[in-house]
């Protein structure tokens, strides 16, 4: 666990058996966790309006659910 900008910043790498993860929050909130745990695996984004990028592992759904609008290929 490593923390930067007085806590506003964090990185943390859990390795502990079966909610592996490692997890960057920056300065402005956003969050990107790599979740490596059995049956969870996953990768998700979010920015900071809430907007969210998943990566379902599992499943093999990619999942955009944005505060605004979804521009793909403009």
């Amino acid at each position: 666990h490593i923390w930067g900008l007085c806590g506003t910043q964090e990185i943390i790498i859990d390795s502990t058996s079966g909610v592996e993860k490692i997890q960057l929050t920056d300065n402005a909130g956003q969050v990107v966790v790599m979740n490596a745990a059995a049956g969870q695996e996953r990768i998700q984004a979010t920015d900071k309006s809430g907007s969210v990028i998943l990566m379902d592992g599992v499943m093999g759904n990619i999942i955009v659910r944005s505060s605004n609008k979804v521009l793909i290929n403009t």
